[in-house]
């Protein structure tokens, strides 16, 4: 079955943490993806400034409003060129997995990144050089996941490194560690080329099962149109490209609970989203 949830900026941006999660319960959004200090105005999370007593701030809000955290985000690029800027990145993401122990967070999730400072579209994303460094900058995560008992959740998205099925199952067995597992996006990972083609996407969405649907712990649901050969634009679902019985059918027969958070949904509109998603999960049961 699927535990619906929302990013937390997605609800509030920017605001006191009290008054942001204080929002969240009287929505009744019990569920969250929080990216800290896209969500909270009220607490600094610049690189340095963990503390145990501010982690454990946050932990006694996030219980006092009822609210669980599947997700911790921290998204950085990992495949900046710039050295100096990858070396904060994984030193911000680092920091984050010390606030996910204490938060009871059940994973820390980012994107792969791509092969320039400002994110931009680069074909050197796709070159070997890119996925190396990578790698090393994961592999500088994964030991401190390992001391700290921490998951980290790595998302494939169609114009990052980490850019198809193969290329994730390739990095989840060189990462070589168990600390490692998927956030499943499968809308962003397919490519603009596909639209409109049921049976490619119900492709990729399979192989991703195939390869490692073992590793997957989380999902994020939501749907898209591209506005040009690179760029997604989010819509209600229903209304883009994507068709989502393989994926129900998929999450159905893996017998699993998984949390989906609703990517781009609003507060006025999650439970008819949420209704969206649930029927599709049923239907993929007859």
């Amino acid at each position: 079955m699927l535990k619906y949830g929302m990013r937390g900026h997605d609800i509030a941006v920017h605001q006191p943490m009290e008054t942001a999660f204080s929002k969240m319960e009287t929505l009744g959004i019990t569920r969250i993806q929080l990216a800290m200090d896209k969500t909270i105005s009220d607490l600094d999370f610049s690189v340095g400034s963990y503390t145990p007593r501010k982690a454990q701030q946050i932990r006694e809000s996030l219980l006092r409003h009822h609210i669980e955290l599947p997700v911790l985000s921290c998204y950085i690029n990992p495949a900046d060129p710039d050295e100096w800027q990858r070396k904060q990145a994984v030193a911000r993401f680092i920091e984050t997995m010390r606030y996910a122990k204490v938060l009871g967070a059940g994973l820390v999730g980012t994107e792969t990144g791509r092969a320039s400072s400002d994110m931009s579209i680069t074909p050197l994303t796709e070159s070997e050089d890119c996925y190396q460094r990578v790698l090393k900058s994961f592999s500088e995560i994964a030991e401190e996941a390992e001391s700290l008992n921490v998951q980290v959740g790595v998302e494939g998205v169609f114009s990052h490194t980490l850019s198809t099925p193969e290329k994730m199952d390739r990095f989840l067995r060189e990462i070589g560690s168990s600390k490692f597992s998927v956030i499943l996006d499968a809308a962003n990972l397919i490519r603009p080329s596909l639209a409109g083609d049921s049976a490619a996407i119900s492709r990729v969405i399979g192989e991703a099962f195939d390869r490692y649907g073992d590793r997957i712990q989380v999902l994020h649901i939501k749907d898209c149109i591209y506005t040009d050969a690179w760029t997604q634009k989010c819509t209600p679902p229903g209304e883009g490209i994507m068709d989502f019985s393989m994926l129900m059918q998929l999450v159905r027969k893996s017998g699993r609970d998984f949390p989906a958070i609703l990517e781009e949904s609003t507060p006025a509109r999650f439970s008819k989203d949420a209704r969206f998603f649930e029927r599709a999960y049923e239907m993929a049961g007859i």
